[in-house]
């Protein structure tokens, strides 16, 4: 985390809440000029807290891989600073993990909670989908599936395959990166279908730059791009094309929208057809 104390400290209180209490919590300040060290203290007698301060990363990749070294758990789960989780959240979890044991990872939807940020007609009201098929395939085709602050992944994927990548290249993608990593490398994921926490929209967070976003989530196409078919290879370039449209579509750049927008003609399902379809059709009728 960096910076936010206040922020932090209402993803703390929803850790006092949980109906399941037998867990962890390690804090890592990402050099934080704000002083993030009194709000963890203010928790120190209510959660099994451990507060870590690292010199400033640039990004989140190293302060999750700091914290899951020091974790003496099974399961790591992720939450950052900014979002917060339902009372039965952990509970949920357990019990997911209780009738699936041999599972790599589990997800959930989380509610989107915005700020001030003009949310369009197309925007989601909930992150997190089930994957279908090969998740290697459906988290190409059809976008990222699992909201960090949902997920819950076996430490022992992070020993056999590594941590989280820290290249500041990948700042902002780098969890989809990581998901992307486990399923081409046959880890096995459960979708919990309910809504176990929020995710805080914010016109401040690292993915509010347009441009950033595109040209790292075309990063990330490129990295893996050459392990599907071509079939799949052209549903992911049209699913990448998809997200560029929509990212400078919100950002009020519209003629390079509609330009990725006429590019993205192999997607995958209805429901991304149609939403290309509406967006190319407001845009050419001058509609934001």
């Amino acid at each position: 985390m960096f910076n936010r104390p206040e922020d932090l400290a209402r993803t703390l209180l929803s850790l006092t809440e949980q109906t399941e209490n037998n867990f962890e919590v390690i804090v890592v300040d990402d050099g934080s000029t704000a002083d993030v060290k009194s709000v963890t203290d203010d928790y120190a007698d209510r959660l099994n807290l451990k507060f870590i301060r690292i010199e400033n990363s640039g990004g989140p990749a190293r302060p999750r891989n700091i914290g899951v070294q020091a974790s003496l758990s099974t399961w790591i789960s992720l939450l950052d600073s900014d979002d917060w989780w339902y009372s039965t959240r952990i509970a949920e979890v357990c019990s997911a993990i209780k009738k699936n044991p041999e599972c790599d990872v589990f997800y959930h939807k989380l509610k989107v909670i915005s700020d001030n940020r003009y949310v369009r007609w197309w925007s989601k009201k909930s992150l997190g989908h089930k994957m279908t098929g090969d998740p290697f395939v459906s988290l190409m085709t059809y976008g990222n599936a699992l909201p960090n602050s949902s997920v819950v992944i076996r430490k022992s994927c992070f020993e056999i395959f590594g941590g989280i990548n820290e290249s500041p290249e990948l700042v902002s993608v780098e969890d989809f990166d990581y998901w992307l990593m486990l399923a081409k490398n046959r880890r096995t994921f459960i979708f919990i279908n309910k809504s176990l926490g929020f995710y805080w929209m914010s016109l401040t967070g690292i993915s509010a730059n347009a441009d950033r976003t595109v040209s790292r989530n075309q990063l990330v196409l490129d990295k893996y791009l050459s392990f599907l078919d071509k079939k799949e290879q052209e549903q992911a370039k049209s699913k990448f094309f998809y997200l560029a449209g929509s990212v400078l579509y919100s950002a009020g750049k519209l003629t390079d929208a509609l330009t990725y927008f006429y590019r993205a003609n192999h997607l995958s399902g209805v429901e991304l057809k149609t939403k290309r379809l509406l967006k190319i059709a407001r845009l050419l009728a001058g509609l934001k």
